[in-house]
């Protein structure tokens, strides 16, 4: 715990316990998220998914929930898997039996982003696409939708009177108008038309809440606009750089990636689409431990609203007071060597195992999608996207480090020190990911 006195007094707690976790993520009317500490997430001034509380977030959650249902996760693995045959049919890629890539979360990103952009919003996106804005238009959606991705925290902390003063600045807003536009112009376009398209995505759950029947469940047109920016923007980043994380952590560790090629190759089929593909255990697998190493934030903020007290896994109690902020540290939980064995090591198995440590049984230790009723709504589609574009490249490519000297003669812990150096943007990002991809015979 810790205690300030300025600007006023308040006690904060950081918390690594599975048990009182899962106890805080259950108990909603005392544990609530600090709506306030939220409000940079307005970027477009209206409540959304993420930050809104009670009803609101009720509305929200009902609009977009059917859209993460088992039945519509086809259509974000074929996606997914589109937009990856796509980009290896490329220049850059197309033929070649080695392909250098000198930040690889550069790949993950733009795929994320056009998986994002069509599974969800019905916007086709690909690697060759859209070569000039349409009329009206300053910005493609592409460029738009990017500058805003690799912007946001530009966006959130540089003042509106202060964005005349550079051009980065003026661009970034530019490119926040031109989404915003471009989102209004989704909505009126598939309010026009006479038959709605079948296949029920994001777009279609945020229109049917905007024209529900009950007022305290209906979605303003100014609430969709902040809701598809947290999927398109702040949705895809989660999975991008988890991705590109994964794909360093095979090079370094040859034969988990192996054991993962051969499980794609003999659980894909090759001669029909792949009807339920979570059944993909062991994939699935691979990128939970890469989360459990590299969490996409460092911890879920919560404010205790009334006096309490929190039970703690060696039995004993906690007294939290009212007004207490509550920080559930994601790296202290997912690395607490209480629940995992050798909790630096990358070892996928650990989740298949049936013995593994007290309090990861029941999932209360796995925790980057955090739990209870206010859990990751994408995880469904994030988990799907991910291991369509991860069974893409391993049954293609081999992974490995570049050949340099730069990379030579380092034993793995020094290894996986440099190549994940990471930053802090609006989730943790690798800064510089090289990695070589070679096609497999």
């Amino acid at each position: 715990a810790q205690i300030t006195l300025f600007p006023r007094p308040r006690v904060s707690y950081v918390i690594a316990d599975a048990v009182t976790i899962k106890d805080i993520t259950t108990r909603r009317t005392v544990f609530q998220k600090p709506v306030e500490l939220l409000a940079l997430l307005k970027t477009y001034g209206d409540p959304n998914i993420v930050i809104a509380e009670g009803d609101v977030h009720k509305a929200h959650r009902k609009a977009v929930a059917p859209a993460f249902s088992e039945r519509n996760m086809a259509l974000v693995w074929d996606e997914a898997t589109r937009v990856s045959h796509e980009l290896f049919e490329t220049k850059e890629w197309r033929g070649r039996q080695t392909v250098s890539i000198g930040n690889f979360a550069d790949i993950t990103t733009l795929m994320t982003m056009f998986i994002i952009a069509s599974a969800g919003f019905g916007h086709a996106m690909s690697w060759t696409s859209e070569s000039a804005p349409p009329p009206g238009h300053s910005m493609t959606f592409r460029e738009a939708l990017a500058i805003s991705a690799h912007s946001t925290l530009t966006k959130l902390l540089v003042p509106s009177y202060a964005v005349p003063f550079r051009k980065k600045w003026r661009t970034v807003s530019k490119a926040y108008d031109e989404l915003r536009q471009y989102v209004f112009e989704m909505i009126h376009a598939r309010r026009a038309l006479e038959t709605r398209p079948d296949r029920f995505d994001l777009f279609a759950g945020l229109l049917d809440a905007a024209d529900a029947d009950s007022e305290k469940m209906r979605l303003s047109d100014e609430d969709i606009v902040s809701n598809a920016f947290m999927f398109l923007v702040a949705g895809h980043e989660t999975t991008a750089h988890a991705l590109a994380f994964l794909f360093g952590e095979l090079a370094i560790n040859p034969e988990e990636q192996e054991r993962l090629y051969e499980d794609c190759k003999a659980n894909v089929p090759s001669d029909r689409p792949l009807v339920r593909p979570m059944m993909l255990i062991k994939v699935r697998r691979v990128f939970h431990e890469t989360l459990r190493l590299y969490p996409v934030s460092l911890n879920i903020p919560k404010k205790c609203v009334a006096d309490t007290v929190v039970p703690t896994s060696s039995g004993k109690s906690i007294p939290i007071p009212a007004g207490s902020m509550i920080d559930m540290s994601f790296p202290g939980t997912l690395r607490n060597p209480k629940y995992w064995s050798n909790p630096n090591d990358f070892v996928p198995g650990r989740f298949l195992e049936q013995d593994v440590a007290a309090g990861t049984r029941d999932g209360t230790a796995f925790i980057p999608f955090s739990l209870g009723a206010r859990s990751c709504i994408g995880r469904r589609f994030s988990e799907t996207e991910a291991v369509a574009f991860i069974v893409a490249f391993v049954t293609k490519y081999r992974v490995n480090l570049p050949d340099t000297p730069e990379w030579r003669g380092l034993d793995k812990e020094a290894t996986r020190e440099k190549l994940f150096s990471a930053e802090f943007v609006l989730t943790l990002a690798p800064k510089r990911l090289p990695l070589v991809f070679t096609r497999r015979n």
